[in-house]
């Protein structure tokens, strides 16, 4: 085959959809979230950020490194999502992990919680103190 394709944009459902239409519903990629709010952690850094976007429905994995000052305390900061809900009255949900240098028996659960149209919490009761961890979280929230 040589030659162009092309189509006009879907109207009804027995029509082929065009590729703007998809990339208006779809959409993923990388973001540089920043990170406020700190409790008993200091030096939060992130080591990656991603989103993907289907319809109104967003789900992004970070990655971060810090140091804990005081083990077997609550602690928690928030982070900046990669893309603004318009109301706080959908929930964010999310959940993820800490581990202190790699090592297994120092591994901490983390919930993610709502905490703003552009902000979520990462909430969290470190093992270690004073020490380098390391985590990832996964969150999915829909925008309205």
């Amino acid at each position: 085959f040589s030659g162009t394709i092309s189509a006009s944009p879907a109207t009804t459902a027995n029509q082929v959809v065009v590729k703007s239409q998809l990339d208006a519903v779809a959409s993923s990629g990388t973001y540089t979230p920043t990170f406020s709010n700190l409790v008993n952690v200091t030096g939060v850094t992130i080591t990656n950020a991603t989103y993907v976007k289907i319809g109104n429905v967003i789900t992004s994995t970070v990655g971060f490194q810090f140091t804990v000052i005081t083990n077997n305390t609550n602690s928690s900061f928030s982070i900046t999502l990669p893309i603004s809900r318009s109301a706080t009255n959908g929930l964010i949900f999310g959940s993820g992990s800490v581990i202190k240098n790699g090592v297994p028996s120092a591994l901490s659960p983390v919930i993610c919680s709502s905490f703003s149209t552009s902000n979520f919490a990462v909430d969290f009761v470190p093992t270690n103190s004073g020490s380098s961890y390391s985590g990832s979280v996964t969150i999915q929230y829909v925008i309205i």
